[in-house]
């Protein structure tokens, strides 16, 4: 005769979880060679070629998934383009998607450049310098 285990006392069912607010996104933090690209724009003149990227530049940021006013400037010298961005915890997403897809028509070393503290949902300046792919060496090499 096989004796079974006595059965264990039940369990109530777990409440359902209520949906946590997801975390606040941190703000861009300054990164890369913010000073060696900030210098170069600075010195470098514009040449014939700077309307193309800023053209594809400003054109990422007119899609559908990028927040309307995102966009503050772009300016393009000969290796290095600068693009002021006004970046909300709201525009996150659609800043790192607008500069992911960038990323692969400009050299990696970019720089981002924040202005200031982000105070609880105001926007925050933040200027990206993208040096231009092929259009000199890397900023360690200047």
């Amino acid at each position: 005769m096989t004796q079974t285990a006595p059965a264990s006392p039940s369990e109530a069912p777990a409440a359902p979880q209520q949906p946590e607010d997801p975390p606040p996104v941190p703000a861009p933090q300054a990164s890369g060679p913010i000073a060696e690209l900030k210098q170069v724009f600075e010195k470098e003149p514009r040449d014939s070629a700077a309307q193309l990227p800023e053209s594809r530049i400003q054109n990422e940021f007119k899609k559908s998934d990028i927040a309307p006013g995102m966009l503050k400037s772009v300016l393009c010298r000969k290796s290095v383009c600068k693009v002021e961005v006004l970046w909300t915890p709201e525009r996150a997403g659609a800043f790192m998607a607008a500069f992911t897809r960038l990323s692969a028509e400009f050299e990696p070393d970019l720089a981002l450049d924040p202005h200031g503290t982000p105070v609880a949902q105001q926007e925050l300046q933040v200027d990206v310098y993208l040096p231009r792919l092929g259009a000199g060496t890397k900023p360690a090499e200047r």
